[in-house]
Order: structure tokens, then sequence, then C-alpha cells
């Protein structure tokens, strides 16, 4: 989807252009080819890479279909993303179709925006990394050539609590496999009313279901207020509820301990693997299309030199040939 995108002009355009383009490569049914460039383009996603307009979704209610929503790729994800595109690898598609083996990039956009799924056999839920720390990161790498365990990047799961000490942390960014255990953040905007505005891989009906000893007794009111961003509000009605025990038993009910494995396919497989294999294998990637991008452009120079030399050779024997 991001190569195609980036074939088109700079301008918006309906986003059934692009499903039209990408599906040509992987027939999988323009549905499924339009939820993935929603989930690219979408303003609550954790790294959106296109410019929008129109109804793109939100919490509680599903994006415009595609003939009625536009985008165009950002500059950010033309920088990242696309910079050595034409200079990737290209191999037969699934259909017969030529098509980049790998987009050559300058950041791991599975690694930024974290990815779910099932592929060639092996499912993956990849933990969403902080883009800040992961450039700081790659840039030690590339700098000493060498990874800085304690400069390993943390989790971004958003406006989440994570409730853990820091080693535990790195070790499970750094391997194939980990858990992670968030909480949210409890806004309290008055003595009585308390708000979640992040649930991070957690069902608020689960939260709810929790807190029934309130709800079900008319001792809290509870409201989704959930539009284009999450909000749920507690207000507490009945007077003999102490806040600060209901704002312990709320921030408890958001817990979440979620285990994470990091799966990636190298080649026709897919392999379990941990950050530092993954951060290698795409700055390889990425020094191989800046070694095509050198040999072409040093091609293209050795052409102009020898039609230089022709037209000097020409112009010095004119008159001989005239």
């Amino acid at each position: 989807i991001i190569n195609e995108a980036s074939k088109l002009p700079d301008s918006l355009t309906k986003s059934t252009n692009i499903v039209g383009n990408a599906i040509k490569y992987h027939p999988h049914g323009s549905d499924s080819i339009y939820g993935a460039l929603v989930g690219l383009a979408s303003p609550i996603s954790n790294l959106p890479l296109s410019d929008i307009q129109g109804n793109w979704g939100g919490y509680g209610f599903r994006a415009a279909a595609d003939r009625y929503t536009e985008c165009k790729l950002s500059k950010l994800a033309r920088f990242i993303f696309c910079q050595f595109s034409e200079y990737a690898e290209m191999v037969v598609g699934e259909i017969g179709l030529m098509e980049p083996k790998y987009l050559p990039c300058l950041l791991s956009y599975g690694l930024i925006a974290g990815q779910s799924g099932i592929g060639v056999g092996l499912s993956a839920d990849v933990v969403p990394l902080n883009i800040m720390d992961l450039i700081d990161y790659q840039l030690e790498y590339i700098k000493t050539g060498t990874f800085n365990y304690m400069k390993t990047p943390r989790p971004d799961f958003g406006a989440m609590v994570i409730d853990m000490d820091d080693d535990e942390c790195r070790k499970s960014v750094q391997g194939y496999r980990g858990w992670f255990c968030v909480k949210s953040i409890i806004k309290q905007e008055s003595d009585t009313i308390f708000v979640i505005e992040s649930l991070h891989d957690k069902k608020i009906e689960a939260v709810v279901k929790k807190l029934s000893k309130y709800i079900d007794t008319d001792q809290v009111d509870f409201r989704n207020e959930s539009k284009t961003r999450e909000r749920y509000v507690f207000e507490i009605v009945d007077r003999s509820v102490d806040p600060d025990k209901f704002k312990k038993d709320l921030e408890a009910a958001t817990v979440k301990r979620s285990t994470f494995n990091r799966v990636f396919t190298n080649g026709n497989k897919s392999v379990y693997c941990s950050l530092n294999y993954v951060i290698e294998h795409q700055m390889q990637g990425l020094n191989d299309a800046i070694d095509r991008k050198i040999a072409r452009e040093k091609e293209d120079a050795m052409k102009r030199s020898r039609l230089l030399r022709s037209l000097k050779f020409f112009r010095e024997h004119t008159n001989v040939f005239s």
C-alpha cells in the first residue's frame, strides 16, 4: 500500500484509487486492503502515515467507504519509508507481477506501530515501540556497531502507565517473546467524576464488569462519551462512596497483563526474532538499497562521461571531417 501510494502525485486522491492499485499485487479483497489502509492512515493509529480528508473512523464508529475518503502519503512517510523505494530488490509477486521484496526504510514500521495477525503459519503480536527511543537506539548502533542495552526503546501504549520495573521492560522488549503489565491513567475532573481516556488492548465492558458492585447498585453512573477519541466517564452519585477507594478500584480494574511475540518474515518463512535481529536486517536492507543507488548513479555518470568524451572528440575533429 505504501509503495503504491508513493507513486501517486503529492495531492489528495480517493482512497479507492490506492486500494485498486494495491489489489493488483495481492488480491485479498478490497475490504481487506482498505482496512489495512485505514490502519495506516487513521488519526487514532500509533503513527498515521497519511494526510487525510473525510470520515476515517474513531472509537465507536467505522471509517466511511473508500469512495468517500481521500488521502495521500505524508511528507514524514515519504521520508522514512519511500526515499529509496526505487532501489528496492524486486521479486515476482503472488500473481506474477514484479513488486518490492521489502521497502528499504529508515525505521521499521512494524516496530513503531505494532502488529497483530497470522502470516505464513505463525501468529504475531508485536509490541509498539516509542519512535524517538527507537531512533536513538538505531543511531547508537550506526555510530558504534553495537546495541546499547540500557537504551532499549520503551513500549508505546499511548496514555498508559507501564506497571513494571525498567529491567523487566527491557528484557521483554529485547526478546522475541515477553509480557507487559499496563494500567490506565485516571483523570479526576472533580470530587466525584473520574475519566479514562485510554484502554490499551482492553474492552471497557471488562472494566465496567469489575466495578459492578458500584454500578449495579446505582452508586456510580457510567457514561461512554467516546467519539474520535476514547473517553469513559464514571461519576459517583452516592455520597457514601469513598472517592479515594473508588479511584483505586477503578485503576485496578484497568490493569492488563499481555504477552507479546515478535514474528517477521525471512524469505518465505516466518521466524520468531529479537529486537536486534529485526533492526540488523532492516539496516542491511537499507544498506543494500543504498549500494544499488550508488551503483546506478555510477553507471549513469559513466554513460554521461562517455557521451561527453564522444562529443568532445567529434567537436575537435569536425574541421577534419568537413
